[in-house]
């Protein structure tokens, strides 16, 4: 993800950056690929710490294209 001028402006030194959704100004990560509203979920729903496995991920788009496939 590259950052537009303004938010490249609003850079951290400390390795954060501000991001804004309606509900204000949230700091998250430089190399974070989300913004605002994912940053507050990660804050506000720790879970485990634990990235979650490939198999997983797998699971959860063929879960995905099934459904979609199904309402197409």
């Amino acid at each position: 993800m590259s950052l537009n001028n303004q938010d490249a402006a609003q850079a951290d030194d400390d390795g954060f950056r501000i991001e804004h959704d309606t509900m204000g100004e949230v700091k998250v990560p430089r190399d974070a690929l989300w913004r605002a509203q994912t940053q507050r979920a990660v804050e506000n729903f720790p879970i485990s710490g634990r990235p979650i496995e490939p198999q997983h991920i797998r699971a959860l788009a063929l879960i995905k294209a099934a459904a979609a496939q199904a309402n197409a």
